[in-house]
């Protein structure tokens, strides 16, 4: 007799949104945790167990001193329970709280190993919750992309997150938790992008929960931290309560915890392509606009401080998935220099509290020498008259005073060793005696020293070194680069004094490879008081 063919088996019922709610609203949680400074954050959790184990994300309870939990029951009913961090990995950004005895409703964890780009995704957590009176708040749209991003498996997708997201269950349209969400991008060079919004995938999760159930690296409080880049010379620092989501070395992405304030920094190592600071800052500015609801302009300011760089600053307001935002946007130009664009963008209701948050990142900003692949670091030295002192690469080494047999002329030079085939940096720093020079102004003395080949002059401008005015001027002569910069001092050491880069013997080109290393040692210099 002939067999019968199989029926194919049902696929898997697909839900509604309402009805993912409805059975997802008991197991997802509002955490709410008390921080050491009296400051209070609050993030999204989900129970995974019937005994109250909740996951959510570290940066979510990083530095409570107690933590407690709302709860929503089917009937709409509404309890708040203690709950006690029980592990938390702050690398993969996940923690395990366990609360207080009772019975509770577990959500499904599932699996994105099946997910696939386009299917329908819903976000379930308690975003802004001050704003939304701890409400549950729901959003939904399609998986964008699933992939590594160096330390875990995650899951953009398009579903809507906001601070207080974080930590929330991301569902499939079967009503199981196949992500934790975690942070979201709104920025990337410059502009203003929609969608990138990110989950940890549940199964790197589940894979951690057993580590994190036993208390894996359970810390005591969120600490500040540091940021140094010897890329471009700079450092600033962060306070506790800062969650660092991305950097490389051309960018900064932070989420203040306790304000849900981002602050994008971003570094542009050449400007060439613009004309000029007002039209690179025009440019970003413009594209920093693009996206938002209800935009508004409030102010913008323009400062040049002694140093010739720029600063364009924006502050504006507008809207982004129903959230009022304060924002500034502030574009750092620098000549001959890498230039910084920053982003703030605070939720307006919490400004008054994140604005002086926000101050103490900028007010750290702080030069630092930069430690390129030719350096193994820098080292202070001061001249032997004590009359001034410059931080010199550690390959360099130190020749004693030259006379060059010139009354009222003293020549300090530092030679650099060839760590590079053919290339042997030249540091001449010359004092001219008042009494010869008093007359002589620094514009006519460094025409005078540009006399002999100025067509040579690559680039001319104006600077100061500390608080001493100073006009420098970059030449390509026979092959050979130098960096001559002409000053004076009222102080003890009085005159006019020059220096002179030289890298011999190499072209154009590859002295602006090595630029940033002679323009750290020439703006080091500092006379001693």
């Amino acid at each position: 007799p002939p067999t019968s063919t199989p029926a194919p088996a049902a696929a898997p019922e697909k839900l509604s949104t309402s009805e993912i709610v409805e059975l997802a609203k008991p197991s997802v949680v509002l955490i709410m945790c008390e921080l050491p400074d009296g400051n209070f954050s609050t993030g999204t959790g989900v129970i995974y167990s019937s005994d109250g184990y909740v996951l959510t994300n570290h940066h979510v309870v990083a530095g409570a001193i107690e933590i407690s939990v709302l709860i929503t029951a089917v009937s709409g009913y509404q309890e708040v329970v203690s709950a006690n961090l029980l592990g938390s990995d702050s690398e993969i950004d996940l923690a395990v709280l366990a609360l207080e005895r009772g019975k509770y409703v577990p959500a499904n964890l599932g699996s994105a190993r099946e997910a696939e780009i386009g299917e329908l995704v819903v976000a379930l957590g308690y975003p802004l919750a001050d704003e939304t009176d701890a409400n549950l708040t729901v959003t939904n749209g399609i998986i964008s992309s699933i992939r590594d991003d160096g330390t875990r498996r995650i899951i953009q997708h398009q579903a809507s997150i906001n601070p207080g997201n974080s930590g929330g269950p991301l569902f499939d349209d079967q009503g199981t938790v196949i992500g934790i969400n975690t942070y979201v991008m709104r920025r990337s060079e410059g502009v203003n992008i929609e969608g990138f919004n990110m989950a940890i995938t549940i199964d790197e999760a589940i894979s951690r929960l057993e580590e994190l159930e036993s208390g894996l690296d359970v810390p005591s409080a969120i600490a500040g931290r540091e940021f140094i880049n010897e890329t471009y010379g700079f450092s600033f620092a962060a306070p506790e309560g800062w969650n660092l989501i991305y950097q490389d070395d051309h960018a900064y992405y932070l989420n203040d915890l306790y304000t849900g304030t981002y602050i994008t920094i971003e570094i542009d190592p050449t400007t060439d392509e613009f004309v000029s600071g007002a039209d690179w800052a025009n440019f970003w500015y413009e594209q920093g606009t693009i996206g938002f609801d209800n935009y508004e302009l409030l102010t913008s300011d323009y400062e040049e401080d002694p140093y010739g760089v720029e600063t364009y600053t924006y502050a504006e307001s507008y809207s982004l998935n129903g959230v009022e935002y304060t924002a500034i946007e502030s574009f750092v130009y620098e000549p001959l220099s890498d230039s910084i664009r920053l982003y703030v963008e605070i939720p307006t209701l919490a400004y008054e509290e994140a604005w002086p948050r926000v101050e103490k990142i900028l007010n750290s900003f702080t030069d630092v020498m930069v430690e390129s692949e030719l350096s193994g670091g820098y080292t202070t030295m001061t001249d032997p008259s004590g009359i001034f002192s410059i931080q010199l690469p550690n390959e360099w080494e130190s020749l004693e005073t030259v006379s060059l047999g010139v009354e009222g002329l003293e020549q300090k030079m530092w030679v650099g060793l060839p760590y590079l085939s053919g290339y042997s940096p030249n540091l001449q720093v010359i004092k001219l005696d008042s009494d010869m020079f008093e007359e002589v102004s620094i514009t006519d003395t460094l025409d005078s020293v540009l006399l002999r080949s100025p067509e040579a002059v690559v680039y001319r401008d104006e600077m100061y070194i500390g608080s001493i005015y100073a006009e420098y001027a970059v030449t390509d002569l026979e092959d050979t680069a130098a960096y001559w910069v002409v000053f004076n001092q009222e102080s003890l050491a009085g005159g006019l004094w020059s220096m002179l880069c030289s890298l011999p013997p190499i072209s154009a080109d590859e002295f602006l490879s090595h630029f940033s290393e002679c323009d750290s040692v020439i703006t080091s210099f500092r006379f001693i008081e």
